[in-house]
């Protein structure tokens, strides 16, 4: 006949499993990771490989990203409000890139991110904002605004002081171009970090590596809170920090 557990033998082996538990979560979190910045890493390449497509079609000009004008926002790629392109329409950056068809959009989003801004569905706490939509002249009511996981570095060049690079295929192969390092957070919409130990950038002449920071450097020490995403000379500093080899 069986015999039945006692009290002392069911609490050694909840102990066990608690301690098995605990031993394999940090190892799989850390391969959920792995696999999510394989993604990203693809996703920062799509864009790459679209934008050098875009400039091969248009006499080696990269795609122009957000004016540099008050309110506008790096990580927005359609915007009610902005006609400064009327060749574009309201399209910046890589939307325009996912406007034309160069690549499937659903690339514009990290599977690591935490923000609730995701692909076709509008912000939980930011209803500005929201993620790509097939029509973006049917977007949810109140929405005036597209926005990615990532942060392209070139724009339109209105003074010197905000202009980002680069912006055409002749400039430097190993300027960082596009990368994950920057993103809304939901708490201070400034800079946050994706990945747990650093981030993906995809760099001019295509390829993308991923730069370790695993003292979170962009966090902690450039997070400019709440107009992060418009203080054009903060995120400068913080791309001059990638192309001189800070996180490699």
């Amino acid at each position: 006949m069986r015999r039945a557990f006692t009290l002392i033998e069911l609490l050694v082996v909840v102990s066990i499993i608690a301690l098995l538990i605990a031993i394999l979560l940090p190892a799989l979190g850390a391969a959920r990771d792995s696999a999510n910045r394989a993604v990203c890493s693809s996703n920062c390449r799509q864009v790459g490989t679209a934008n050098t497509a875009w400039a091969t079609d248009h006499d080696g000009s990269l795609v122009p990203a957000q004016p540099a004008i008050q309110g506008s926002g790096v990580i927005t790629i359609w915007n009610a409000g902005h006609t400064d392109l009327p060749t574009f329409g309201r399209y910046r950056g890589e939307g325009i890139l996912a406007d034309h068809g160069y690549f499937d959009p659903q690339a514009l989003y990290c599977p690591s991110n935490t923000f609730d801004v995701q692909y076709g569905s509008q912000s939980t706490q930011f209803q500005l904002a929201g993620g790509w939509f097939e029509d973006p002249n049917n977007l949810p009511a109140g929405m005036t605004s597209i926005e990615t996981h990532y942060i392209y570095r070139s724009t339109i060049p209105t003074d010197e002081a905000n202009t980002r690079r680069p912006a055409t295929l002749e400039d430097p192969p190993d300027w960082a171009v596009y990368a994950d390092f920057f993103a809304n957070h939901v708490s201070g919409r400034g800079v946050d970090s994706h990945h747990q130990t650093g981030y993906n950038v995809l760099y001019l002449d295509g390829h993308v590596s991923f730069n370790q920071d695993r003292d979170r450097v962009l966090v902690e020490q450039i997070a400019g809170g709440a107009s992060y995403h418009t203080d054009y000379a903060a995120i400068e500093q913080a791309w001059d920090w990638i192309d001189d080899g800070e996180f490699d």
